[in-house]
């Protein structure tokens, strides 16, 4: 396992540590595209799960939040052992009521676990994207994208309390369609998403972070959306068969501006987040609002372990995706 450091811009006594990390589930590893880099063994599960474990264990995280999370790998092997370490952990399936799975086992979607020692449940939920999308769409006319908005979605969204300070707050974890022909989806799936947020935090008067596999570059308009407020709605299809018109947002996508945490701490966002033979980019970040001070970020990989590499998983790193952790400290 290679280390990996952090910087910090701030002290605190009350830090909170999250990762975030798509974890590649098993059914998404039985292409071709990673065996250059990853030998047969190296793609096992089995193999995978002990550098998962390895790697966010060695970080010590107060919350840990998982895409692709496989349903069968969740109960027989993630929740077993975080709760032996402590760990409590809530999990949902991604769901679409028209696309949905055959084998339910094969299915995956986003996992929350946190510190029962630091952290105490007072809600949790997940958010119903093709209901909110489907009743915004038929309110202002636009029925005829509702098949198209019938996407990849998936969250979890808990309440916590810090048993430290007594502060409370919200987590958000969730996994946007990863389709690239799909933006101006992926840019509704983030409006929507930013909505729901102002809804559940009294217009941003409870603190929350929001983590996960966005599938959005920072040039994207879902980034600019969340980071800006403002919609950029600039989307670029490569397939001419694109179903034509674009779903455009509204032009405030939020009242709500949230701040990257790595880019506060590096003024930039990391070159890589998702390392493959066709797609090299940043797709997953970890973002605050306002009443949330950021300490610190761990740095990305160094450019010169990548140099040779086509593709991972690797014997050193069990995803196609490379983990995210941050510390923050909650200040309301």
């Amino acid at each position: 396992m290679i280390k990996r450091y952090y910087k910090h811009i701030k002290k605190s006594d009350n830090k909170i540590r999250v990762v975030t990390y798509n974890i590649l589930a098993p059914i998404a590893t039985q292409g071709n595209k990673h065996k250059e880099t990853c030998s047969e063994e190296c793609m096992k599960w089995s193999n995978r799960f002990k550098l998962i474990k390895k790697e966010v264990m060695n970080e010590n995280p107060d919350i840990i939040c998982f895409q692709e999370a496989q349903t069968d790998v969740v109960y027989d092997d993630i929740l077993k052992y975080f709760n032996s370490n402590g760990y409590y952990g809530y999990y949902a399936p991604q769901y679409n009521p028209k696309y949905s799975t055959q084998k339910e086992e094969y299915n995956f979607g986003i996992i929350i676990l946190f510190k029962l020692s630091r952290f105490h449940l007072m809600k949790l939920g997940t958010i119903d994207y093709f209901r909110i999308s489907s009743k915004y769409l038929e309110k202002k006319g636009l029925s005829e994208f509702e098949k198209k908005i019938m996407r990849r979605f998936a969250s979890v969204v808990l309440y916590l309390v810090d048993r430290n300070t007594n502060k409370e707050f919200f987590i958000v974890s969730m996994h946007l369609e990863a389709n690239p022909l799909f933006d101006d989806i992926k840019n509704f799936q983030g409006y929507m998403l930013m909505k729901y947020i102002e809804k559940i935090t009294d217009g941003g008067k409870i603190p929350v972070i929001l983590a996960g596999d966005f599938n959005s570059t920072p040039k994207s308009s879902t980034y600019h959306g969340i980071t800006t407020g403002i919609s950029l709605n600039k989307f670029d299809m490569e397939d001419f068969k694109y179903p034509l018109p674009f779903l455009n947002t509204p032009k405030r996508y939020t009242s709500l501006q949230m701040t990257s945490c790595y880019h506060k701490v590096f003024g930039q966002e990391p070159k890589h987040t998702n390392y493959t033979f066709n797609f090299k980019n940043t797709l997953d970040y970890i973002f605050v609002s306002s009443h949330i001070n950021i300490i610190g970020a761990m740095k990305e990989i160094d450019s010169s372990y990548l140099e040779n590499k086509g593709s991972i998983p690797d014997d050193n790193f069990p995803s196609d995706h490379f983990m995210q952790s941050a510390d923050i400290e909650i200040n309301n």
